[in-house]
């Protein structure tokens, strides 16, 4: 299992928002208890929050008044037969705190609270600043809703509570008890942690960039070698090659493309014989040999490393294929923060 540390340490890279890395101390939340983690990432941001205020936005409301407010609804007016009482219907945009954003950080307090596991003392921390959101409405946590929200420049400060929220509505689940929730465990679900492994790995290097050999990190998209038999239309329902990451040096014409991989195991094995997966092996090498078919890279010094999370101790594999240097390696995430990043960097270096 990974430390929960280390959890919150991989989410700030992957979210890019490595300012709350030391934000919130997490080393004293022990074992899997995921829902005192996000709870304390909660009420640390909603204490940030209460220093600054809750934000303000325009929402459109209708009312049936004898006072003209905003814009006349003729057609509901004469259909509910409002004119003959001196009356209108009218839609307006009211200045609130009732806004969505406002709204998703309230719901997911909601559901922390009817959380198994979480800690009374952070129940009591949740319940005292939710007080805050008296005047805003609790909705249903769906993942679309996050997905609607659009920050402002000035609202920054709301991005690491509703990236937490949005983990929060995706990984809870309904217990037996009715009303009750509890958290799934999302580091043991191969897809998100491949997504969560692949952002952390990527902005990784993009943030320790100054200390590599390697001026520019990027995601390239990269071009099949197709034949002029193909039209165009066969062309575009090919799958899309893209890189998790690709170190580049121009100084020093050397590129690195990196593919991570979240495994259980990160051998294969056939007639117990441990061996390299292979279609992750074909991935990579399909991304070295498409260089061939570009001018920029011809005489680049282009190499491919496979990463996995440490499973078990096993060794690196280094082969050579048709010239192109390729790494299988592993990274221990379950040791101290400090270590893992020395590794990572020892890696590329």
């Amino acid at each position: 299992m990974i430390p929960i540390q280390n959890i919150y340490y991989l989410l700030c890279y992957a979210w890019d928002k490595l300012e709350e890395k030391e934000r919130v101390k997490v080393a004293g939340v022990a074992g899997e208890n995921l829902v005192n983690l996000f709870a304390r990432i909660f009420v640390r941001g909603l204490e940030q929050l209460q220093r600054v205020g809750l934000e303000r936005g325009y929402v459109q409301q209708q009312e049936v008044s004898g006072r003209i407010r905003g814009k006349i609804d003729f057609g509901a007016s004469i259909k509910q037969h409002l004119f003959q009482q001196g009356k209108v219907k009218c839609t307006y945009d009211d200045f609130q705190r009732n806004i969505l954003p406002n709204q998703l950080i309230k719901s997911t307090i909601c559901r922390l609270l009817l959380t198994t596991g979480l800690a009374a003392e952070w129940r009591q921390a949740l319940k005292r600043l939710e007080t805050l959101f008296y005047e805003v409405d609790v909705i249903p946590l769906r993942a679309f809703y996050f997905d609607q929200v659009r920050l402002q420049a000035h609202q920054q400060h709301y991005a690491f509570l509703l990236k937490v929220g949005a983990l929060v509505a995706s990984n809870l689940l309904p217990t037996e008890q009715s009303g009750r929730f509890q958290f799934a465990s999302f580091w043991k679900q191969d897809q998100p942690m491949q997504r969560l492994f692949e952002k952390f790995i990527y902005n990784f290097y993009r943030y320790h960039l100054r200390e590599i050999p390697f001026e520019t990190v990027k995601r390239e998209y990269l071009r099949w070698d197709v034949t002029d038999s193909l039209d165009e239309e066969s062309i575009r329902h090919l799958p899309r090659m893209q890189t998790d990451a690709s170190l580049i040096s121009t100084r020093q014409k050397r590129r690195l493309i990196i593919e991570t991989k979240f495994t259980p195991t990160t051998f294969q094995v056939h007639y117990q014989k441990e061996s390299v997966r292979s279609e992750h092996l074909y991935q990579l090498f399909a991304y070295l040999q498409s260089e061939q078919y570009s001018n920029v890279y011809a005489d680049w010094e282009t190499e491919g490393l496979l990463l996995y999370p440490r499973v078990k101790e096993v060794p690196m594999v280094v082969n050579w294929i048709k010239g192109k240097k390729v790494r299988v390696c592993t990274i221990n995430l379950h040791q101290e923060w400090e270590q893992i990043e020395g590794d990572l960097l020892g890696l590329v270096i």
